[in-house]
């Protein structure tokens, strides 16, 4: 099953990502660094990501696909660095 997903971060900032195999417990395509840095100088002793599915498919096309998390980047503004966590120069799934 592919699946776009939506990670919201506790600083509310969020990413658009895909999975091509369904895996509940994947998380990844985030450059790690960026959102280390928003960390940096804070003490958390709990950290929680929420990852909601916002669009899945058994048989999609990759163009489809790039459409779907293209269409959820925009309408989340997840390209911007105030909201979220993809890249502007590239979209990291």
């Amino acid at each position: 099953m592919i699946q776009v997903f939506k990670l919201t971060f506790p600083n509310r900032k969020i990413f658009i990502g895909k999975d091509e195999k369904g895996f509940l417990t994947y998380f990844g395509g985030f450059n790690q660094e960026e959102v280390e840095s928003d960390y940096r100088n804070i003490v958390m002793p709990s950290f929680t990501i929420k990852k909601e599915i916002l669009w899945e498919s058994e048989n999609a096309e990759e163009a489809e696909i790039d459409a779907v998390v293209e269409s959820y980047i925009r309408m989340f503004r997840s390209d911007d660095p105030r909201f979220g966590y993809n890249s502007r120069s590239k979209v990291a799934i």
